[in-house]
């Protein structure tokens, strides 16, 4: 890099990818087990063209978990404090469940990888690096957490042998988030999943059911509003009440997280949730599903206030959340 030579925007582009190299290397020393094999470089259009075959906030959440690393696995959630007896799969009952045994070995999910287990061989045939090898021997970058390695296009050195590789990537990146939407809806039979009731303070909420039967909650009925009192739209407060009246809860331990809530309140009213009052980028198109789940949170609180009876919500709300995992955490 020659400070003098070169124009400010070819010496920033040097500084990102030398601080993104020796983040990967970092990652790949850290948590080899997921990210062995990524050498300091991936190929991110490669990563950013899977993405988009997913058209729904949960299909990219579940494909982003894989890409993180943020799987919720036993094998995870007993290296941490003991959080269950046991790290053996409650599904198959045979070993370890972690990642690999999720996306590769679980009987419990063959119905799931079935139909592109036939794809995965045929595009892997077609990748130089990878062909006549077994899945196992492939690098865990690519079969657990579905990132290419940026030197395998250097190995093949052809376009054709790229568009190969993508294709191998989208549709591993498919089944992988095929397999963890079919595990989330097992995942409410698991007892491991629920606290137990001493631990319910732990979690945000009661686990979020619908349509089962439930402890029935009065309908809210709300005090005349003022504009210091509801800082958004009318439609907005109508459609957030007509949402909380119709949620369905259980007396049970369980946990739902406000990023959950929020994309179930965008289902119901079937418009995005608005910006906070405060925010200064309301024609920026949809908020980031974090600040959405913040800004539900916001009026939520805001309309408790004004409840004549009653509660909002029937469950509390802590800041501290076990049913996510912390991205970039200990495996």
């Amino acid at each position: 890099m020659d400070f003098c030579k070169d124009n400010m925007r070819k010496i920033q582009h040097k500084v990102r990818e030398s601080i993104r190299y020796t983040k990967l290397l970092n990652l790949e020393k850290r948590r080899p087990r997921q990210y062995r094999g990524i050498a300091g470089a991936v190929r991110r259009p490669m990563v950013a063209a899977a993405l988009r075959n997913f058209s729904t906030e949960e299909g990219l959440q579940a494909a982003r978990q894989v890409l993180v690393g943020a799987v919720w696995t036993k094998a995870r959630a007993y290296a941490r404090k003991k959080l269950v007896e046991s790290p053996i799969c409650d599904y198959c009952k045979e070993e370890t469940e972690d990642e690999e045994h999720i996306f590769w070995r679980c009987k419990a999910w063959d119905l799931a990888r079935h139909p592109w287990i036939n794809l995965v061989a045929k595009a892997a045939a077609k990748v130089s690096h990878l062909r006549g090898k077994p899945i196992m021997e492939w690098p865990p970058c690519i079969t657990q957490a579905c990132i290419p390695p940026a030197w395998m296009e250097k190995a093949n050195n052809a376009m054709a042998q790229g568009e190969e590789e993508k294709n191998l990537i989208e549709i591993l990146l498919l089944q992988y988030v095929g397999i963890l939407m079919m595990r989330k809806h097992h995942e409410i039979k698991q007892t491991w999943m629920q606290p137990n009731k001493s631990e319910v303070h732990l979690y945000p909420f009661y686990q979020l059911f619908g349509p089962l039967p439930c402890r029935l909650v009065p309908k809210a009925t709300f005090r005349t509003l003022t504009p210091s009192q509801w800082k958004w739209s009318e439609r907005f407060r109508l459609n957030l009440i007509s949402w909380l009246n119709e949620l369905q809860w259980i007396d049970a331990p369980g946990q739902v997280t406000f990023l959950e809530l929020v994309m179930d309140f965008e289902a119901f009213s079937r418009k995005p949730i608005p910006p906070a009052p405060e925010a200064r980028y309301e024609k920026t198109g949809t908020l980031p599903l974090a600040e959405r789940g913040r800004v539900l949170r916001m009026s939520i609180a805001a309309l408790q206030p004004l409840m004549m009876e009653g509660e909002a919500v029937p469950a509390k709300a802590v800041k501290k959340c076990r049913s996510l995992v912390p991205l970039g955490g200990p495996q």
